[in-house]
C-alpha cells in the first residue's frame, strides 16, 4: 500500500488498536511481541512502512468499494496519536489509482509512488509539503496497473537524503539504482536475470549507505541481497522455498526480512550471529511481509489472518522483547 488534494485526521481512542499479543518462543523462533495498528480510513486494509527514529510510523491504507474488487490506495503518517492521511495530488482517485508511501528518514523526507489517471506509475519525493515527481530517465514509460509494474519508483531513502529504488527496461526487467546531488546510477546485481520480472529490487539504504533488497535470478529464484562497499553479498534463509528472501539492513548493522515457505507462505526473520530465526506471530496467519526494520530492532509491515485478497490486512509492529540480545 503504499498530495496534497486533501488531508484527514483522527484521535486514536487507545494507544493502539488492538492490544499486544504475548508472543511464543521456540528453538526456532526468537521472541518478539507484536502489536496490530489499524488506520480508522481503512476499508479494509492497513499496512505499516517504517517507523523512524522519533516516533513517527508511516503506512498505508486502502478503500475498497466492493469486497474483493479493486481498491484505491492512500498514504498515512501516525504521529502522536493521530492518523494523517498523504495523498499526490497526481495521483488518480479511481480504483487502481492511489499513493504508496515507501520509506522517510528522520528529517520527515518521504518517498513513494503513485499511479496517475492513465494507469501511469511514478515515484516521487515528499519534502516540507511539496511533492516532486522521481522518474529514472532509463526506465520504459508504457508499464500500467494492468500489466503489473507497480514495484518500480524509490524504496529506500536515508538521513543524508540518498535514495535508492528501480526502474523497469522495455523488456519488463528491473535495474535498481542510487539517486544522489539529483543523478541516477544504475545498480544491478551480476547474477541478476534479465527477463521479464526478473532484476534487480533495492528496498533500503540505512545512514551507512549499506543497501539491501532482493534479486530474481534467470530461473525466477528470489535472493537477498546485502550491497556494501561496492560488494555484493547474497542472503538465502535455508527454509525458503524456491530461494524467496528479501532482507533489510538498519544502521546497526542488524539483518531481517522475509522469505517464502514451501507452501507459499511468507514469514518474518532475523538474521544475527549468522543465525536464521523465524519470527511468527502467536495468532494463525496466511501471509506476513516485512516492510522495514527500525533502529532498535522492530520489524514492521503487513499480515493477513485469512484468506489473502478477501481478507483484511493488518499492521504490525513486531518488537524484541530483550532488544539487542
Amino acid at each position: 500500500m503504499h498530495r496534497y488534494s486533501r488531508q484527514f485526521s483522527a484521535i486514536l481512542s487507545l494507544t493502539v488498536l488492538l492490544a499486544l499479543a504475548v508472543t511464543r518462543a521456540t528453538s526456532q523462533e526468537r521472541r518478539y511481541t507484536f502489536t496490530t495498528v489499524d488506520c480508522p480510513f481503512a476499508s479494509p486494509d492497513t499496512g505499516l512502512i517504517c517507523l523512524t527514529d522519533s516516533g513517527i510510523l508511516y503506512g498505508g491504507y486502502a478503500v475498497e468499494p466492493v469486497e474483493g474488487g479493486a481498491s484505491t490506495n492512500h498514504g498515512f503518517v501516525l504521529d502522536d496519536g493521530r492518523f494523517t492521511t498523504l495523498d499526490n495530488p497526481l495521483a488518480g482517485g479511481t480504483l487502481w489509482h492511489g499513493t504508496n508511501l515507501n520509506a522517510a528518514n528522520d528529517r520527515g523526507v518521504i518517498v513513494g509512488s503513485y499511479t496517475d489517471v492513465n494507469s501511469l506509475y511514478h515515484g516521487f519525493v515528499y519534502e516540507r509539503g511539496v511533492f516532486t515527481t522521481l522518474d529514472d530517465p532509463l526506465g520504459a514509460p508504457t508499464y500500467t496497473i494492468l500489466e503489473n509494474y507497480d514495484l518500480s519508483g524509490p524504496f529506500g531513502i536515508n538521513n543524508a537524503g540518498v535514495i535508492v529504488g528501480n526502474y523497469f527496461d522495455s523488456n519488463g526487467a528491473t535495474h535498481g539504482y542510487i539517486y544522489k546531488h539529483g543523478v541516477f546510477t544504475t545498480l544491478d546485481v551480476p547474477s541478476a536475470g534479465a527477463g521479464a520480472g526478473q532484476g534487480t529490487f533495492p528496498l533500503w539504504i540505512n545512514s551507512h549507505g549499506v543497501i539491501s533488497g532482493w534479486y530474481t535470478d534467470a530461473l525466477d529464484a528470489s535472493h537477498g541481497f546485502i550491497y556494501e562497499h561496492g560488494k555484493f553479498t547474497q542472503i538465502d534463509y535455508p527454509l525458503a522455498g524456491s530461494g524467496n528472501t528479501y532482507v533489510y539492513i538498519n544502521d546497526a548493522g542488524m539483518i531481517a526480512g522475509g522469505y517464502g515457505d514451501a507452501s507459499g507462505t511468507y514469514h518474518a526473520f532475523v538474521l544475527k550471529h549468522g543465525k536464521f530465526k523465524t519470527v511468527d506471530p502467536p495468532f494463525a496467519f496466511s501471509e506476513l511481509f516485512v516492510n522495514s526494520l527500525s533502529n532498535t530492532g522492530q520489524l514492521i509491515g503487513l499480515y493477513v489472518a485469512g484468506i489473502p485478497g478477501l481478507t483484511p490486512g493488518h499492521g504490525f509492529i513486531a518488537s524484541p522483547t530483550h532488544p539487542g540480545q
